[in-house]
């Protein structure tokens, strides 16, 4: 598959390196090199299986692409995200049950979980440090500040990239992953608000997409710096 990023995000072409230019985006995918990446698959409340490639998540991340105009995204493109997450800040926390591969479930209480094949976010911030797109396993956070103090610290954890920093940040890595919240909640599949659910099953499909991505120099091609 070749990327030709035309949308506000465009998280996974900046995930592979992709140019924002269409003409050259074009080009790398008519002659780039061959990348295989991971695919995400989840289940909606029984629904039938569908695919994911960056991110799929529920709560406080959903609720923002739920309630983000396309207006306001052509007027002021990635900054629409950005006013529709502090008015979406004032939320409650929601009982959440977390069961990762064959372990015990997880009760927690959160305002968002995020299932990701990569973990950039847009502006270069980072929300899952360790997600790699071919490393055969998805990463998944819980997000649960209750006060405007906890989302500050929430930000300058994912501003410094850290995998710790907050008790309200937890972090994992699975190849299935069960989310059950206690009421349906708004849910998102890459960015895309898909209506509310209280059960998200979801799975990698390691190596399951070849992508075209620009091409390496050689081992001895001069450093252009």
């Amino acid at each position: 598959m070749g990327l030709v990023p035309a949308g506000t995000g465009n998280l996974l072409a900046r995930t592979v390196g992709t140019p924002d230019n269409v003409q050259a985006a074009a080009r790398v995918a008519l002659t780039g090199d061959d990348r295989a990446i991971d695919v995400g698959r989840i289940r909606i409340d029984d629904a039938e299986e569908r695919v994911f490639l960056v991110m799929a998540g529920t709560g406080f991340d959903a609720a923002i692409m739920e309630t983000t105009p396309e207006a306001l995204k052509v007027k002021v493109g990635p900054l629409a995200y950005v006013i529709s997450g502090l008015r979406a800040m004032r939320g409650r926390r929601v009982r959440v049950t977390l069961t990762l591969d064959d372990e015990p479930p997880m009760r927690r209480r959160t305002r968002t979980v995020v299932v990701g094949n990569s973990g950039t976010l847009l502006g270069g911030l980072v929300l899952m440090p360790q997600a790699t797109i071919d490393d055969g396993v998805l990463d998944v956070v819980s997000i649960a500040p209750s006060t405007f103090a906890g989302w500050i610290a929430v930000a300058l954890r994912v501003i410094t990239k850290r995998r710790r920093g907050h008790e309200r940040v937890e972090h994992w890595q699975a190849r299935s992953i069960v989310v059950r919240t206690e009421a349906p909640q708004s849910c998102q599949v890459d960015g895309d608000p898909v209506g509310d659910a209280q059960e998200l099953a979801i799975r990698v499909d390691p190596n399951a997409l070849v992508v075209r991505v620009p091409k390496l120099p050689p081992p001895d091609a001069p450093d252009p710096g």
